[in-house]
């Protein structure tokens, strides 16, 4: 997706994948209908040069509604769609699905008590001992990023037990990095506590200084006292 005029997100890219075979159905660029501030090309892996050359031969569609519409050839309303962070996807196809299934919601709910969602590239690595998105500048590949979460769902569903021990492994790694962060707040709270007792008894000191500078002014100097003697006269 790209940002474009009106601080909102289009999709530049539409990728399918059938689920059950792998087969691509669409891999089709999607001309924004605003003018595009930033094209994240690191993430969508579009470039301006790239989009104007697909719309020039014709292989763009026109905007995000054309695109939803060539979605829907594809699925209806009892499809499960499959994907990872679906919300960002169906959010810039302006779609409201509710049968889906979602990498990062699993791996978030496996680990559990934890509102981390884990990014594709750490779950290929980690899940599937596999290297993806390693372009760099050039961005991702949106072929490889459907078929990389399509094996991620499937290690998940096939291997169940495999989820559960990387989840405990994650778990244990949130777990020490929530005992870092304590840490380093409690030794940023003693050190601004440190910094205030350092003004305070600097302040003092400086009061301190002041005082026989200000016996030196005589409006300021204690009067000396007066002994009367009184005598009563009978």
């Amino acid at each position: 997706m790209a940002g474009v005029k009106g601080a909102v997100n289009e999709v530049v890219l539409v990728c399918l994948v059938d689920y059950l075979t792998g087969e691509t159905l669409m891999n089709t660029h999607v001309r924004p209908s605003k003018k595009v501030i930033d094209w994240r090309t690191r993430v969508s892996g579009v470039t301006q040069d790239e989009m104007i050359e697909a719309i020039a031969r014709g292989e763009a569609l026109a905007g995000w509604i054309e695109a939803r519409k060539e979605v829907w050839k594809y699925i209806d309303a009892d499809t499960i769609l499959v994907g990872h962070s679906l919300h960002n996807d169906l959010d810039v196809l302006r779609m409201v699905h509710t049968r889906v299934v979602d990498s990062a919601i699993l791996a978030r709910n496996a680990v559990g008590g934890n509102n981390r969602m884990w990014g594709l590239k750490i779950l290929c690595e980690e899940l599937l001992g596999i290297d993806v998105q390693t372009n760099g500048r050039n961005g991702h590949d949106c072929v490889e990023d459907t078929l990389a979460t399509r094996e991620v769902v499937l290690f998940c569903a096939r291997k169940p037990e495999g989820l559960a021990s990387w989840a405990r492994v994650a778990r244990d790694k949130e777990e020490e990095k929530k005992k870092e962060r304590k840490k380093e707040m409690q030794k940023m709270k003693a050190g601004k506590e440190g910094e205030e007792r350092k003004k305070k008894t600097g302040r003092k000191e400086e009061q301190v200084k002041r005082r026989p500078e200000e016996t030196q002014n005589p409006r300021l100097r204690p009067r000396a006292s007066r002994t009367y003697t009184v005598e009563a006269k009978r």
